[in-house]
């Protein structure tokens, strides 16, 4: 059982409450569906970090004034607890590329390329399968 008020609740076996919030209270996943969707993502992420090594997490769960912060979609996936922006840890450029190409090429869902375009960052979702370049 996830205790989502606590930073260091285990939401799967490499992420937890405090990756899924960035820490803030206010991020916490609200309701069931959109706990659900942390929950799942966080299990495919686990298979990404299994065969990439470690993810970075920008962002992943948002309320709706922190999604409108970062000017993020006015129906983001990141509202919904099933989305978020990631990087390899401590990868090169290739590396990041390279893993960016392969979750365009296998990922099932929502894939926005961010390293590929400069900005740092790969965009992964547990919604419909779609493809943009920031």
């Amino acid at each position: 059982m996830i205790n989502w008020n606590d930073p260091k609740s285990k939401v799967s076996k490499h992420f937890t409450v405090k990756d899924v919030t960035k820490g803030d209270p206010k991020r916490i996943p609200q309701g069931l569906k959109n706990r659900r969707n942390a929950k799942k993502l966080a299990r495919r992420l686990d298979d990404v970090v299994d065969e990439w090594g470690k993810l970075v997490i920008n962002s992943w769960n948002r309320d709706p004034v922190s999604n409108a912060r970062v000017g993020g979609a006015p129906n983001s996936q990141h509202l919904y607890g099933g989305a978020a922006d990631i990087k390899l840890a401590r990868a090169t450029a290739t590396k990041q590329l390279n893993f960016e190409r392969e979750m365009d090429r296998t990922w099932k869902g929502g894939v926005g390329r961010g390293i590929k375009s400069g900005k740092g960052f790969t965009h992964l979702d547990v919604g419909p399968n779609r493809r943009w370049d920031y």
